[in-house]
């Protein structure tokens, strides 16, 4: 409707889509933002993070059980490394329909958008997924 409006700020917003090469060497190990960046649709660095430390904590728990040393912990890096990758695809497909860089890409994003709602195969170019990728650790903490 034609209601009048000021605009009181705006600004650049600028993000990051990146991931560490390795969340672990020795006895230092990445976890939430110091291992991955995504940007801040689906609030996925947070519960990510949530689910490195979780992740972590687990191996960690391991390999003080099994006595046995806490640089050998390759799963935690694997684990978490697939999640981030994951979720860097996930943000990085609802990145491309919020910004559409091109005029071809824009009018792909409104025939998708259109289109999803009377066309299942439109839905998967719409939807983003579940909030975060955050598997379980291969070990329960006890």
């Amino acid at each position: 409707p034609d209601i009048p409006y000021e605009v009181l700020w705006t600004s650049l917003y600028q993000f990051n889509n990146t991931h560490a090469k390795t969340f672990g060497a020795g006895r230092v190990f990445l976890a939430g933002d110091a291992a991955h960046q995504f940007s801040p649709f689906g609030g996925r660095g947070l519960n990510s993070g949530i689910g490195d430390a979780r992740a972590l904590a687990a191996h960690l728990a391991r390999a003080i059980g099994d006595k046995t040393a806490i640089y050998s912990l390759p799963g935690y890096n694997a684990e978490r490394q697939k999640a981030a990758v994951a979720n860097l695809d996930a943000t990085g497909r609802v990145l491309r329909v919020l910004v559409p860089a091109t005029p071809l890409h824009r009018a792909v994003r409104h025939l998708a958008l259109r289109g999803a709602r009377h066309f299942a195969f439109c839905r998967r170019y719409v939807d983003s997924g579940p909030y975060a990728v955050s598997q379980r650790p291969t070990t329960q903490i006890e």
